[in-house]
């Protein structure tokens, strides 16, 4: 790889006004301005009113960490096994800007990329105060950009076996559902790639249960089961709805309430492909033999 492709433009707002640099120690004047600590001490008397920018400061070496990932060594992630640098990598988490937690969310996207940090992707998703924090940047409608990663992220931790009863107890069933919610009247969203994190966690007793007690739960899924714009939403609700409608006769219950016997004929008679259709009448099939089989037992 030459020099112009790894050459990283530094966007201006992470610049000293003075040297044109990055911002390297980054302080704050009382006007709100922004400098290089070695520059603006070289402008101002010793006295001057300065206090060190942490956030700031975090948001440059994770803006410069973000544009090295594709094309570095991503084993320096393996420092996040210890400890220490876990605690700080949460405290960031809980007390950093929307800025600092997208982009912890891409690092943790990114820990599921090679081999060589499968472990730090464990270490992330056995640690449920971290798993709480992320769910609550998915909860949070304010920015969609954060939430988007925060589902990205809640996916790659879902990759290993060994996370997921971790996400389950820390709330991601509850976060998946409530983004899949505010989908509805937005095109763009990541709702196909939560509703495949779900299904995942669903191999899990306890994550069906969370999805089933879940208020809004199985209503919002039936409302997924017939999108015209998004086949693949469509195709994993009604797998969804199959594996809990299976275990739990409430589950029928409130989607047979929530209308979702029309839903699948509508989707049964839409342009849907193959597969889908398929599934929509397993679907069909297994509500109606649950439906005469406990009509049997009254």
């Amino acid at each position: 790889m030459n020099k112009a492709q790894t050459e990283i433009t530094i966007p201006h707002l992470f610049r000293c006004p003075i040297s044109l640099d990055l911002l390297e120690d980054p302080v704050t004047l009382t006007t709100g301005q922004t400098y290089d600590r070695s520059s603006i001490e070289k402008w101002i008397s010793a006295d001057s009113q300065l206090s060190e920018n942490h956030m700031e400061f975090v948001e440059i070496a994770l803006s410069c960490i973000l544009k090295l990932l594709p094309i570095v060594n991503l084993e320096p992630l393996n420092i996040i096994k210890d400890e220490s640098k876990l605690e700080r990598f949460i405290f960031l988490f809980e007390k950093g800007t929307s800025s600092i937690k997208t982009s912890l969310c891409l690092v943790i996207d990114h820990s599921t990329a090679t081999a060589q940090t499968e472990e730090v992707c464990e270490v992330l998703g056995n640690s449920q105060k971290l798993v709480h924090e992320i769910v609550q940047v998915v909860f949070n409608k304010n920015y969609d950009k954060v939430s988007e990663a925060a589902i990205k992220a809640l996916s790659a931790l879902c990759s290993l076996e060994s996370n997921k009863e971790s996400l389950v107890k820390g709330g991601a069933i509850n976060g998946i559902i409530t983004y899949i919610s505010r989908c509805e009247n937005r095109q763009k969203n990541l709702a196909p790639l939560a509703m495949a994190t779900m299904k995942k966690l669903l191999v899990l007793e306890s994550g069906k249960e969370a999805l089933v007690n879940h208020v809004n739960g199985i209503e919002t899924l039936v409302k997924m089961v017939f999108k015209v714009c998004n086949q693949e939403c469509s195709e994993s609700a009604v797998e969804i709805l199959s594996i809990v409608c299976s275990d739990f006769g409430s589950a029928r219950e409130v989607a047979i309430g929530a209308g979702v016997l029309s839903q699948l004929l509508f989707l049964l008679q839409s342009q849907c492909g193959t597969k889908t259709k398929t599934k929509a009448r397993m679907l069909l099939k297994l509500l109606r033999s649950k439906w005469n089989e406990e009509s049997m037992q009254l």
